[in-house]
């Protein structure tokens, strides 16, 4: 099980100061038509490969869809281990913070319900 302290920084490069613990960084490019994400333990990086934005997603399904396949890595690679999650995303922190509550509600009015519920 993964677990949530905050959640994920997009879009820009992050200085942090404990090299301990795991860092994603995610980056949506609208204009190039891609998406990444790389995950850092300090000097150690897991990188995905491009990926092409998908035709009909919102930049906020991309998002989300993108912190699902980085837990994932994490998920199968760092087996127990805590994962803080950073964002400057008010969206992001509050439906992570709030996930249980939306399961409570039968997920209604919440979009991207099918990718919410894989975190």
């Amino acid at each position: 099980m993964v677990e949530l302290k905050e959640v994920l920084k997009d879009c820009e490069e992050v200085t942090y100061p404990d090299r301990t613990k795991l860092l994603i960084t995610i980056r949506i490019d609208a204009y190039g038509g891609i998406w990444k994400f790389k995950i850092n333990r300090g000097k150690t990086s897991i990188l995905s490969e491009k990926k092409p934005l998908i035709h009909g997603w919102t930049y906020n399904r991309h998002l989300i869809f993108a912190i699902v396949k980085a837990l994932k890595v994490l998920e199968d690679r760092f087996i127990g281990e805590k994962i803080e999650i950073i964002t400057r995303l008010k969206f992001i922190e509050e439906g992570v913070n709030n996930l249980s509550q939306w399961e409570s509600r039968n997920w209604r009015k919440l979009k991207n319900v099918d990718l919410w519920k894989k975190i």
